[in-house]
């Protein structure tokens, strides 16, 4: 499953959006995926090597981590309640990636419940991309052949289920951030 939704924000918000991502604490490491070198590295956060900060994250009914910024709470709250209207939907974490040129993603899966149940809404805060600029995000098959690429046009909101395989390609011109905020949503915790 997957599914796109752009035009959702105004421009003024999209620069807040950029703006926002532009300030995070950003650290040298991603946890996306856990299966493929150097991940069994003590050293090693994940096998790409990009810019990630993890701003919130649930391990328990009543236990969360917070320090993401409202602004993307606005964003959640938008497609939760106003485009998808399912507010059964239940978030885990939110992680924000930054990459820049040569900060090439590996094919990974969000998956972390396994059963069928989690899904990625991934938000590019972006004010301004450009095509020419690169950056897109590739699904792929079970036997990684590409399915689809996705530019992270400004304000592009992508609904996928977590175990679907997929990367995020660096921007090929020098200078340029590419920013995406993935939300871990769980659709069975409320069950």
């Amino acid at each position: 499953m997957i599914k796109v939704y752009d035009n959702l924000f105004t421009d003024d918000f999209l620069m807040n959006c950029q703006i926002t991502s532009m300030g995070l604490p950003w650290g040298f490491n991603n946890v996306a995926n856990r299966s493929a070198f150097p991940f069994d590295s003590r050293l090693s956060k994940g096998s790409h090597r990009i810019f990630g900060a993890r701003l919130f994250e649930k391990t328990g009914r009543y236990r969360i981590r917070n320090d993401a910024p409202d602004i993307f709470f606005d964003v959640l709250d938008h497609f939760i309640f106003d485009v998808i209207k399912d507010p059964s939907l239940d978030l885990i974490s939110i992680d924000c990636n930054l990459q820049v040129m040569g900060q090439e993603g590996t094919i990974h899966k969000d998956s972390y419940i396994g059963s069928g149940r989690d899904r990625t809404l991934l938000f590019f805060p972006h004010y301004k991309w450009e095509k020419e600029w690169g950056g897109q995000f590739e699904t792929f098959d079970e036997n990684n052949n590409l399915l689809n690429e996705y530019y992270p046009e400004p304000g592009r909101l992508i609904f996928i289920d977590s175990s679907v395989p997929h990367r995020g390609t660096a921007p090929i011109e020098p200078n340029i951030g590419r920013f995406s905020i993935a939300f871990r949503l769980d659709t069975g915790w409320l069950c």
